[in-house]
Order: C-alpha cells, then structure tokens, then sequence
C-alpha cells in the first residue's frame, strides 16, 4: 500500500505516532501533490524518504545501543559503589584490580565532531 494514498491527517497521524520529524511530512505532502504524470519525479521523492527513514531508524538504533550500554555501565557503578560502601573485599579487590582506564575527554563531553566519531568507527 502507498503511504501517499492516505489523507493529509492520516499521514500526519502516523508520522506522529511513529516520531517521525517533520521532514518525511513536508516530503509526503509534495508527493501527494504529484499528479499521475509524474511518476519519475515521485519515485525520486521515495527515495529520499525512504532515505530519510533509514536515517531515523540508524538514529533510533544508535539511540538505544547508548542507553543499553550507558545502563550497564551504571548498574556496574552502581554495584562497586555499594560493594565498596558495604566494605566488600571481593568488590574493593575488584575496583582496585583494574590498572588503566582509557576514556576518551572529548566523547564523553560531547565535543568531538561527526568527522571524529564516523572516523574512528564510532557512528553518532
């Protein structure tokens, strides 16, 4: 089925409940105005939406693969913090096992450009 057959509201109403930006809207709403005439124009405009799509979806993926691995970090935190309160030894060895510790400044600030973080295999 076409997403463009649908109604302005009805599109409007999925992108909504998709999160979708208002981007793939305005997109949409200029292939609706296409007349039949057109059909290399129109496929053309699938196409960036369906790129635009792909984006969103790679953003929504990156999105939860930080979130997952920021939360395990934390319950990692969150377990030395409480071992090391509760005077663990088997926790306070652990903590103190670990010799180096490599983090990167400008990520963890946010202060790294697309460049840097596409360049390093890191994809923001």
């Amino acid at each position: 089925m076409d997403l463009s057959s649908f109604s302005t509201p009805q599109i409007k109403r999925i992108l909504r409940v998709a999160s979708l930006d208002q981007d793939v809207l305005d997109a949409m709403i200029l292939v609706k105005k296409f007349g039949p005439d057109v059909r290399q124009g129109k496929r053309r405009q699938f196409n960036y939406i369906g790129k635009m799509l792909q984006e969103e979806q790679e953003e929504a993926e990156e999105t939860d693969y930080e979130e997952e691995e920021e939360g395990s970090h934390i319950d990692v935190a969150t377990r030395w913090f409480d071992g090391l309160i509760n005077k663990d030894v088997q926790i306070t060895n652990e903590v103190y096992s670990i010799s180096n510790v490599e983090f990167d400044r400008q990520e963890i600030l946010g202060t790294k450009s697309k460049y840097e973080k596409r360049s390093f295999g890191q994809i923001v």
